[in-house]
């Protein structure tokens, strides 16, 4: 076995731990992880594409610290399209899942958290309005840039969180940003700020006890209960007018919500199997959505008015459900079996379970 620590590059077991919730089932998931895929003396062809992601890592880090002049993050994304050839490709001519959604982010974020004249939507109790332009023009560009750094082979979920949020806590204090196109310099409490939500914004096998962050006395995770709606609905929930309506565009819905979640449960598509994840973010996203309808300053439904947005997030989740069951069925009958996996039973019966549980819900 390779002994974890030479899997973290730079970085220290301190800091894939530094950014684990207390709520979490497995805090130390992060090492598990990443035990699991590189640990292997067989697994020499990843091991190798981690040391190169390292390499670019680590001279990002210096190449930040040393700057002293010009927005940081435009430094971070040409140094990311100069080491990597598909986000050059990418973001040239955007077609993939990951190029497409930090742009549309991006976009979504400013409309979704501030008001026209540049306020936070969801007042101070919520989010501050310097966190709120933080959340809109530096944590949503930047939260999964660092996927870039490095291949797939070399990179488990939990590492474009960490390097991501090291990257911020390390190099980004006194660096300059544009908050709004307003040239500002970042304080400790903003790189405190910023890395506490880059650093646990999936919530990919990480789901339970985050339903009522929302409310939380802390900004950190009231933010990232903001944030993990942006990152899962992005482009999704469209304003029908001033902002204070907001209601589900269809296509997008199917795209971004259906979509990913089917891709979390389709064995062909998926690069996991996490049926649990829809039915936990199912109840997360309707718990803090129906709470900001509540606050009086927006009002967030389904497809129509009459249909909550709970019922619209149960509609989706069960749509995904039949249709990994649909495909799967597929492979059996086409006989593809042997070359494309199908559900066990173990699977079936996890699926089996989250569909009853949200059918009873809906």
């Amino acid at each position: 076995m390779i002994d974890t620590s030479s899997l973290l590059g730079p970085l220290g077991v301190g800091d894939y731990r530094r950014y684990a919730d207390s709520s979490q089932n497995n805090p130390d998931y992060a090492l598990l992880k990443i035990t699991e895929k590189f640990a292997s003396p067989e697994n020499s062809v990843a091991r190798a594409a981690r040391d190169e992601m390292w390499r670019n890592y680590s001279e990002l880090l210096n190449l930040v610290a040393n700057s002293k002049f010009g927005n940081v993050l435009s430094l971070v994304h040409n140094f990311i399209l100069e080491k990597s050839e598909t986000a050059r490709s990418e973001f040239t001519a955007p077609c993939s899942r990951l190029a497409a959604h930090l742009e549309e982010i991006e976009k979504f974020c400013p409309n979704f958290l501030l008001t026209p004249d540049g306020h936070s939507r969801f007042g101070n109790e919520v989010l501050s309005e310097r966190n709120a332009k933080l959340l809109s023009f530096i944590v949503a560009p930047l939260h999964d840039r660092a996927k870039y750094l490095g291949s797939a082979p070399a990179q488990v979920v939990p590492d474009h969180e960490i390097m991501a949020a090291e990257l911020v806590r390390r190099t980004f204090e006194g660096k300059t940003v544009f908050l709004a196109e307003t040239e500002t310099l970042l304080s400790l409490e903003d790189v405190n700020f910023i890395a506490g939500v880059i650093g646990d914004h999936e919530n990919l096998e990480k789901e339970l006890g985050r339903r009522e962050w929302i409310l939380s006395p802390d900004p950190v995770k009231r933010a990232k209960a903001l944030f993990a709606l942006a990152d899962t609905l992005t482009a999704a929930l469209v304003s029908k007018d001033d902002g204070h309506t907001w209601l589900v565009d269809p296509p997008q819905f199917r795209k971004r919500f259906t979509d990913l979640y089917f891709r979390h449960i389709d064995l062909k598509k998926g690069k996991i199997f996490r049926p649990e994840w829809g039915l936990h973010t199912i109840a997360d996203l309707s718990f803090t959505l129906e709470y900001l309808g509540k606050l009086g300053v927006v009002s967030i439904r389904g497809e129509t008015l009459q249909e909550s947005i709970a019922q619209a997030l149960t509609r989706a989740g069960l749509e995904a459900i039949d249709m990994a069951l649909a495909a799967n069925g597929e492979r059996i009958k086409n006989g593809d079996s042997e070359k494309i996996q199908t559900f066990s039973a173990e699977q079936l019966e996890r699926i089996m379970v989250v569909r009853d549980s949200l059918s009873s819900s809906s």
